[in-house]
């Protein structure tokens, strides 16, 4: 029986301890939850958005939007809403309440599909198969063409024993220097704190125990040791990475990340004292 298995429908990484007990292990991107992400204005301002609020800055070059340009905006919405029943202003509160949870949805389904695309990409270099790069991904493909010898492997299954985690690491190639890279997608414009974390648990991960498939069976060592991280967002555009080569305070922080997230599970189970005295 192997070890390490993968619940596709439940999402949960499992290692199988000797007396044949199943025991799941802490998702990386879980424990990663644990901090927080720089998204409240993001959040506040998809709500207010529905009140007839405007960006204040230009998304692109970032200069700030003049208030006269602004005011028209937000002066036709709040005629708008002064028409509005009482019943169909709360639909509209509740409806910028929900706004970010909505975008997040949104997004996460296109971030699937580009994701798919680019797994299937990868798989066809790796397997040697000549397949259409599309258009979505036709940037990352030039990139890695100029950029990378070969790839390594992509979607990944890896975990600690360690640390007890267990994640899918996005892809692994060899740059043109030959040194081992582990490289992450995002949809996003810029990586965040919480992505490059990521990167440090799955080095953690696959340094210590290689890859595997869904079932358990181990498919990929580590020629050698990772040099650095890499990340793609689509964003910014996926010919454009960012790369981190401090991989080892990344890994330090990751497991500091599964230590405070192991402690606040302690807290919720109600496994502590609250004194009044």
């Amino acid at each position: 029986m192997n070890k390490y298995s993968f619940d596709s429908i439940k999402h949960l990484h499992f290692l199988t301890l000797e007396n044949g007990e199943q025991k799941p292990l802490i998702g990386t991107t879980t424990a990663i939850g644990i901090l927080d992400k720089p998204l409240a204005y993001w959040a506040s301002g998809l709500a207010v958005k529905e009140l007839g609020w405007s960006p204040i800055n230009d998304k692109i070059t970032k200069k700030k939007i003049a208030r006269e340009l602004r005011l028209p905006i937000a002066a036709q919405r709040f005629a708008e809403i002064k028409t509005l029943t009482d019943d169909e202003y709360l639909t509209l509160l509740d409806k910028g309440y929900k706004a970010h949870a909505a975008s997040k949805d949104k997004s996460a389904d296109k971030g699937v599909d580009l994701h798919s695309l680019l797994e299937q990409y990868i798989l066809s270099q790796i397997n040697g198969v000549k397949v259409p790069v599309l258009a979505e991904i036709e940037a990352f493909a030039q990139w890695s063409e100029k950029n990378g010898k070969r790839f390594l492997f992509t979607e990944l299954h890896c975990y600690s024993e360690v640390l007890w985690c267990g994640g899918i690491a996005d892809f692994g190639y060899i740059d043109m220097n030959g040194e081992v890279v582990l490289g992450d997608f995002k949809s996003s414009p810029v990586p965040y704190y919480s992505h490059w974390l990521q990167c440090g648990a799955y080095q953690t991960q696959l340094e210590e125990n290689g890859g595997f498939s869904a079932n358990g069976n181990k498919i990929f060592t580590l020629p050698k040791e990772i040099k650095y991280h890499a990340i793609f967002c689509a964003g910014k555009g996926l010919d454009k990475p960012f790369f981190n080569k401090e991989t080892d305070k990344l890994r330090k922080a990751f497991a500091y990340a599964v230590k405070l997230y192991q402690e606040k599970i302690w807290w919720e189970d109600g496994k502590y004292v609250i004194s009044t005295s």
